[in-house]
């Protein structure tokens, strides 16, 4: 009983258990978007640098 209503599951009536729920699903879905902007930023500064590294060497004048 407890369980379901910490979900939000069961304590649809109650007010708590919908603010909590909306709560869960606001902060759940804010983490969602920082993780992704994290991950997205970390993969496109990491796919830069190694285009800029690789660059050079591919150029003939500069062997």
């Amino acid at each position: 009983m407890y369980t379901c209503e910490m979900f939000g599951m069961a304590g649809m009536d109650g007010g708590m258990g919908v603010a909590m729920m909306l709560g869960m699903l606001v902060w759940g879905l804010l983490g969602l978007a920082l993780t992704a902007v994290a991950v997205a930023a970390t993969v496109w500064l990491i796919r830069d640098s190694q285009h800029r590294g690789t660059a050079r060497p591919v150029d003939p004048d500069a062997r």
